[in-house]
């Protein structure tokens, strides 16, 4: 029972991305609450089921990256140790949102196109 005269803007960092039960409710609940906008950063991707209808809810969905893992450290876990990255967060990271990417490309690739046709003959001409 959100108040639907105020805009809210939600981010939600989570370690892995939300199962396909989450996802659903997610789909459900944005279209019927246009006042609400959602960012998620999973850490990880674990679920690929339902990632694809977040987007066309209105749902925007990256991998965190150094600064925001820095900021959820800095907010949320911070017991007097600075943020120590690991040695290779860059290639988490990286790998990580590019799984992200091509499983939201797979829900939005175009139809394959039709094989074409094989080639027909052309005018036979007769010679003599």
């Amino acid at each position: 029972n959100l108040d639907e005269g105020k805009q809210y803007r939600l981010t939600w960092y989570i370690s892995w991305s939300p199962c396909p039960d989450c996802a659903l409710e997610l789909v459900q609940f944005l279209p019927m609450n246009s006042h609400v906008s959602l960012r998620i950063f999973p850490a990880r991707n674990g679920h690929e089921d339902g990632l694809g209808d977040l987007p066309d809810a209105g749902a925007k969905l990256a991998i965190m990256t150094r600064n925001e893992l820095q900021h959820c450290w800095d907010t949320f876990l911070d017991n007097g140790q600075p943020f120590q990255p690991w040695t290779n967060l860059v290639e988490h990271t990286g790998s990580e949102s590019q799984e992200l990417k091509d499983i939201l490309r797979v829900r939005f690739l175009p139809p394959a196109s039709p094989s074409p046709s094989p080639s027909l003959p052309g005018p036979v001409s007769s010679s003599g």
